[in-house]
C-alpha cells in the first residue's frame, strides 16, 4: 500500500504532523436571509422535545471548519440558497442557527462539517438532546465501522470512491505505470490511498510516490522532472490543493513532461482554477460534481449562487446547497417535523432528490446518501477555465480488496476537513 512506500505508517503521519484528539469546534457566526433566530434565542418548537408549530421552517443547528472559515462561508451560501429555491416552490425556507459543538435550543436537526473524530462525540451530543445528526464532508475519509452511531447520518461528495474510480479508468485506459505526487497534507486523507487500490484493481503498478511540502527533509519540487524521468511512468497523478497545487503547476510546467496528468479535484479547485492558467488545460480529475456539468439543476444553482455572490461556485457551496436540498425532502418525508433520532433516521432514509449533481438516494442501512461520480477535464469555456464533465465512472464495488485493506487500517485522525 501507498503507506509502506512513504516510509512511515498512518500513527507516525499523526505524530510528524503533530495532531491530537482535541480539535475544538466552533460554529462561525451565520448570517444571511435564512438565519432567522440567533443562537440562544426563541425556540421555534417550544418546549425542547417537541414538534415545531405546524408550517415552521426547519431550524438547522451548524457547525462549521474553525479554520477553513472560507469554506464554511460557502457551505452556509449554499445552504440558505437550497433553502430560498424551496421557499419558492411554496415549502418553508430553511432556518440556520449557529452552533459551537452541541445542540443549540431551538434546533430540529444538527449538520456538521466536521473531523472524522469529532463525528461520534457531537452524534452522542445529538442522541441525548433527542435529535439527529447530518454529517456533511467531501468525503475525503472512509467511515470505519466503529464510526456508526444511531443519531448519525452522512453525505458527502464521494471523494474517496471518486478518487478510486479515477485510478481504476486511468489503468484500463491511460497507462500501467503511475507516478504519485502529493503534498505532505494530502497524503494523511483516504482519497489518495483509494486511487492507488483503484489503479491496482485495473493492473497498474505505482511505480514511485512523491511527497512533497511536509517536514523538514521531504523532497522538494525541483527534483519532480527528474524523478519523473527516471520512473518512467505512463501518467502522473497528483494531490495539491491551494498554495500548493500552484507550486506543482509551475515545476510541472517547468519540467516540460508531456505526460497525462490526472489529479485530485484540489489540483483544479474554482478558487484556485482562474490563477493556474495554461498549465492547468487538460488536467482530469474526478469528483460527483463540476460547475460544467450540464443539467438544467445546475445551471440553476450556478445562476443563485453567482446572482448571490458574483462568484463561480465550489464544491463547499455545492456541499451547502445540496444539504439544504436534503433537508427540506427530508421534512416533506417526516410530515415537516425532523426532531428525534428515529424518525430523522427514517426520513433521510427515504431521500430521493434530483440536484445540481444528478439524482441523490438516502441509503437507510449504510446511513449515507450516494450519487454519481464523473470524471473531469479542466477547459476553457468562453475563455474561462472550468471543470467540465467527460463521463460517469463506476463506483468501487463490494468486496475489493485494496478498499477492504484501507478500510482495515487504522484512520489517520487528520483534524481538520480537507481542503479542496
Amino acid at each position: 500500500m501507498l503507506k509502506d512506500k512513504l516510509g512511515y505508517n498512518r500513527r507516525e503521519f499523526l505524530r510528524l504532523a503533530g495532531l491530537s484528539a482535541g480539535a475544538v469546534l466552533t460554529g462561525a457566526q451565520l448570517a444571511g436571509p435564512r438565519a432567522a433566530h440567533a443562537a440562544g434565542g426563541p425556540t421555534p418548537g417550544g418546549a425542547a422535545g417537541g414538534p415545531p408549530p405546524a408550517g415552521e421552517a426547519p431550524t438547522v443547528g451548524v457547525v462549521l471548519p474553525q479554520r477553513r472559515s472560507d469554506l464554511g462561508a460557502h457551505f452556509v451560501v449554499g445552504l440558505q440558497l437550497a433553502g430560498g429555491a424551496a421557499g419558492d416552490k411554496g415549502s418553508a425556507a430553511l432556518h440556520v442557527l449557529a452552533a459551537t459543538g452541541g445542540v443549540p435550543a431551538g434546533a430540529d436537526l444538527l449538520v456538521g462539517w466536521v473531523d472524522s473524530a469529532q463525528v461520534r462525540p457531537l452524534a452522542a451530543a445529538c442522541q441525548a438532546a433527542g435529535r439527529g445528526f447530518l454529517n456533511v464532508s467531501l468525503g475525503e475519509n472512509m467511515p470505519r465501522a466503529g464510526a456508526a452511531h444511531p443519531a448519525l447520518f452522512r453525505h458527502t461528495l464521494g471523494l474517496w470512491q471518486a478518487q478510486w474510480a479515477l485510478g481504476a479508468w486511468a489503468a484500463r485506459t491511460v497507462g500501467r505505470r503511475a507516478l504519485v505526487a502529493s503534498a505532505w497534507y494530502e497524503s494523511g486523507y483516504d482519497a489518495l490511498y483509494a486511487f492507488q487500490a483503484g489503479f491496482e484493481s485495473a493492473g497498474g503498478t505505482v511505480v514511485q510516490t512523491v511527497i512533497t511540502h511536509g517536514p523538514q527533509g521531504a523532497p522538494s519540487l525541483a527534483a519532480l522532472a527528474g524523478q519523473v524521468a527516471a520512473a518512467k511512468p505512463d501518467l502522473v497523478y497528483a494531490a495539491y490543493s491551494g498554495a500548493a497545487a500552484g507550486d506543482f503547476l509551475r515545476a510541472w510546467t517547468a519540467g516540460g513532461s508531456r505526460l497525462p496528468l490526472l489529479g485530485a479535484p484540489g489540483l483544479t479547485d474554482e478558487r484556485i482554477l482562474a490563477g493556474l492558467g495554461a498549465a492547468a488545460r487538460g488536467i482530469q480529475t474526478a469528483l460527483a460534481w463540476a460547475p460544467g456539468l450540464t443539467t438544467h439543476e445546475n445551471a440553476a444553482f450556478r445562476a443563485a449562487y453567482r446572482g448571490a455572490t458574483g462568484q463561480v461556485p465550489d464544491s463547499a457551496a455545492l456541499l451547502g446547497y445540496e444539504t439544504g436540498c436534503l433537508i427540506q425532502a427530508a421534512a416533506a418525508a417526516a410530515g415537516g417535523n425532523l426532531r428525534g433520532v428515529d424518525r430523522m433516521q427514517a426520513a433521510f432514509a427515504a431521500v430521493r432528490v434530483v440536484g445540481p449533481r444528478g439524482p441523490l438516494a438516502g441509503d437507510g442501512v449504510r446511513r449515507d446518501t450516494s450519487g454519481p461520480l464523473y470524471l473531469r477535464v479542466v477547459q476553457a469555456t468562453a475563455g474561462v477555465l472550468t471543470n467540465n464533465v467527460v463521463g460517469p465512472l463506476a463506483a468501487p464495488p463490494t468486496g475489493d480488496a485494496g478498499l477492504a485493506a484501507l478500510y482495515a487500517a487504522a484512520p489517520t485522525g487528520c483534524l481538520l476537513p480537507y481542503q479542496l
